[in-house]
């Protein structure tokens, strides 16, 4: 799905796509203490795209302009630094505490000669209300900044689909240089092998150097999630959420989604 780019990207502006893609990375992982951990990674893939119509929706291409690298594809290699300091144990969830990380990307598209520099920033305090109750309260940040080339638009920032990042919109929903999203959630225990959680979210993407950003401006999103207690390999979980239009046009609500997840979630 495609609205456009940009925190004003309106619900009646809906196209479609499909989206071929396939690819790999190497890693290298530290975790020096606690939840804490130090993390570089090289990640190649390839996306393809087709304009195509459903639902009664139009294609993208028969909708607007296409966005930059869809008519040919991308190939995208992406070197990352990621740091983070955590002191909340292995389960992140299950202590109070705080974190911060910071992450560096380099990327380049190998098709059509893009490149770019990402700053990614996170944040988040959790407090214990009870035993297998807590309230964490979390910050994320990123810019993007072309250093040739247009930039592909899988590769800007995106929001939807995932707790943290809007989960109540559908993933890649809303697109542009930066974006911000505030995030509170409370979390508790369900059983010995599962966890509840509600979220609630206020963010947007904006223009160059967050251009456009305003608090009129943030959408909101509301999302109920379970999830089984394992590593990302065995997990399988469930989200249920809805999210709005920016502040400044009333806060509608013009979408709600149900994801099955196995693995991490959909992002």
């Amino acid at each position: 799905i495609f609205h456009g780019l940009g925190w004003d990207a309106p619900a009646d502006a809906r196209s479609r796509y499909r989206h071929h893609r396939g690819g790999g990375a190497l890693a290298l992982e530290a975790r020096p203490w606690r939840a804490s951990r130090l993390r570089t990674e090289l990640a190649l893939a390839r996306h393809g795209f087709e304009g195509v119509a459903w639902g009664g929706e139009p294609s993208l291409t028969a909708q607007r302009a296409s966005p930059e690298g869809f008519v040919r594809g991308v190939t995208l290699l992406e070197a990352r630094f990621v740091a983070r300091l955590d002191d909340r144990g292995p389960d992140a969830a299950a202590r109070p505490g705080g974190a911060i990380e910071l992450g560096l990307t380099q990327g380049a598209d190998l098709d059509g000669g893009a490149r770019w520099l990402r700053v990614d920033a996170t944040s988040e305090a959790t407090a214990r209300l009870a035993p297998e109750h807590d309230l964490t309260l979390g910050g994320w940040a990123t810019a993007l900044a072309p250093t040739g080339g247009e930039t592909p638009f899988v590769a800007l920032p995106a929001l939807g689909g995932q707790p943290g990042r809007l989960a109540g919109l559908f993933a890649g929903r809303l697109r542009g240089e930066t974006a911000a999203v505030l995030h509170l959630r409370y979390r508790w225990g369900i059983s010995e092998w599962a966890d509840a959680a509600l979220h609630a979210e206020l963010g947007n993407v904006f223009g160059p150097a967050f251009e456009g950003f305003g608090l009129d401006r943030q959408r909101l999103s509301v999302s109920m999630s379970i999830d089984t207690l394992a590593d990302d390999a065995h997990r399988v979980g469930l989200i249920v959420g809805f999210g709005t239009d920016p502040l400044v046009r009333g806060a509608t609500v013009r979408e709600g989604r149900v994801a099955f997840f196995i693995g991490s979630p959909p992002s």
